[in-house]
């Protein structure tokens, strides 16, 4: 890779030619730095400033890539707010003293986890037993990180807090158009009411998959649904937020 500057009066022109990293087309003009396109471990070895890409995979390449990155971040940041704000009384959910670090790790890892899971459902509409088994496997890396970071008293364990978060994250996903539709819906104290059980307190009763089963048939015999026909399709139909 060849790089010359020519220092003018107003600006600094810099000249540079090189392959495109992802078509492999020579590039003049600098090209366009790839920065924010590479994984954690590969922006510390200076992926995005080293590797550059032409004007047409900027186009067709890199800027959708960072625009998809951009909200699947949001949706993360979304779907984990709203499974951790309901708390029991005398439960927290982090240990006390535990690091910024430590809390990153562990949403690292419940990110990628998550990520690697929805894969499956791109292009399949995944049956309610399979959603099941991936929310089981979602409540897994919480209880990976249950010395670490949680504590005995934490209600991160509880089924609800995983099947708000997954299932927060399926609809996200669903409405942007990344994966097919999901076969249910996060299941919290606004969606209950629409079936008539405000009173119903979810995060105390969903401690394991059988009362999250339960609450789905729940869900699944009310007429409202019965005429729907999609309990993806009916929350997003009736969907408010809270106060509304």
């Amino acid at each position: 890779m060849a790089k010359k500057a020519k220092k003018t009066k107003e600006t600094i022109e810099i000249k540079e030619t090189g392959k495109c990293c992802f078509c492999d087309k020579v590039y003049e003009n600098s090209g366009h730095n790839t920065v924010g396109y590479w994984k954690e471990e590969e922006e510390k070895k200076g992926y995005g400033k080293l590797k550059r890409c032409c004007d047409e995979c900027y186009e067709t390449k890199l800027l959708p890539a960072l625009k998809e990155k951009f909200l699947k971040t949001e949706f993360f940041i979304l779907s984990w707010e709203a499974a951790v704000q309901q708390r029991n009384e005398g439960q927290k959910l982090f240990k006390d003293g535990i690091s910024d670090d430590d809390k990153y790790e562990f949403k690292r890892k419940l990110f990628e986890k998550t990520e690697t899971i929805l894969n499956d459902y791109e292009n399949n509409s995944v049956k309610a037993d399979v959603h099941h088994g991936n929310l089981l496997e979602i409540q897994g890396v919480f209880k990976d990180y249950k010395e670490k970071i949680f504590g005995d008293n934490s209600y991160a364990f509880n089924f609800s807090t995983a099947q708000k978060y997954f299932n927060m994250m399926c609809k996200y996903y669903w409405c942007a158009g990344f994966i097919e539709e999901p076969p249910e819906l996060p299941i919290d104290s606004i969606n209950l009411a629409k079936i008539g059980r405000k009173d119903e307190k979810w995060t105390k009763k969903i401690k394991e998959i059988p009362n999250y089963e339960e609450m789905i048939m729940n869900f699944r015999s009310n007429e409202s649904v019965l005429n729907e026909g999609s309990l993806a399709v009916w929350e997003l139909k009736n969907w408010k937020r809270r106060g509304d």
